[in-house]
């Protein structure tokens, strides 16, 4: 899937489906043509979660705005599958909409003429308090349950994708300086997750293949809520923070 957008571009930080703020801004800083990317942990999770949006995408053609979203953490990967790959479910939630649309993994996407990836997901490190499912698109009965973490959460496999590209949008990204490292003095989940420590450190460790895979320029996130502008290697990373919007710009 490929996505070629101009004009004017902002990332858009963690929502996890509250669009109350964003409508606000939207509204009284009167922001119009132009297009948004939430970048993860949209907060869709279950059918019946369109209605948080129905009002934002009113909105958004009253603008004269596209909202593009994928998929972070704390979202059902169940609906973020390429169109083809929708579950009927699915589909009839994005069918909903005229100006929100969704980015599946690994979607190729070109702003004002600077080639680019989608990444979505993360590693939820809370996963050990959260009920555990594993979205498959084709069981539709499960897009109904109120469910909190998926098995699918994690980074998608970017291997034979032989390309480099100008720039990356992702859920998550290199940690930011302004973030610690997470270990058991600052991070409680360590007692009760054996294995949360091997699942930070596979995460860290594709992070930086991912960097070297594709030598982005640029490099654009949520996830942490904070926002941070930082050097990764050679690369400029823009971590968002929850509801901030940030222009995309090589």
């Amino acid at each position: 899937m490929k996505i070629e957008i101009t004009g004017d571009v902002y990332g858009v930080g963690d929502i996890h489906g509250d669009t109350s703020v964003l409508r606000l801004l939207i509204e009284f800083e009167n922001i119009t043509d132009c297009t948004l990317i939430l970048l993860g942990d949209v907060g869709i999770w279950r059918y019946r979660d369109y209605k948080h949006f129905l009002k934002f995408d009113e909105l958004c053609k009253e603008h004269n705005i596209i909202c593009y979203a994928f998929r972070g953490n704390h979202d059902n990967p169940a609906f973020f599958y390429a169109p083809e790959e929708q579950s009927p479910i699915a589909k009839r939630f994005w069918d909903k909409f005229t100006n929100f649309k969704v980015i599946p993994d690994l979607t190729r996407i070109t702003i004002n003429g600077a080639s680019g990836i989608v990444i979505g997901g993360a590693c939820s490190i809370d996963r050990c308090i959260r009920r555990s499912f594993i979205s498959e698109y084709r069981r539709y009965g499960n897009l109904y349950k109120l469910n909190d973490w998926w098995e699918g959460e994690t980074l998608p496999n970017t291997n034979g994708i032989d390309e480099t590209f100008d720039f990356i949008l992702s859920h998550t990204g290199p940690r930011p300086p302004k973030c610690p490292p997470l270990t058991k003095d600052n991070c409680v989940f360590f007692e009760r997750d054996y294995f949360l420590n091997d699942y930070i450190n596979s995460e860290n460790q594709r992070l930086e293949e991912i960097r070297e895979q594709f030598k982005p320029k640029r490099w654009w996130f949520g996830h942490y809520h904070i926002n941070q502008v930082f050097d990764f290697i050679d690369t400029r990373c823009t971590v968002v923070d929850i509801n901030y919007l940030t222009p995309i710009r090589m």
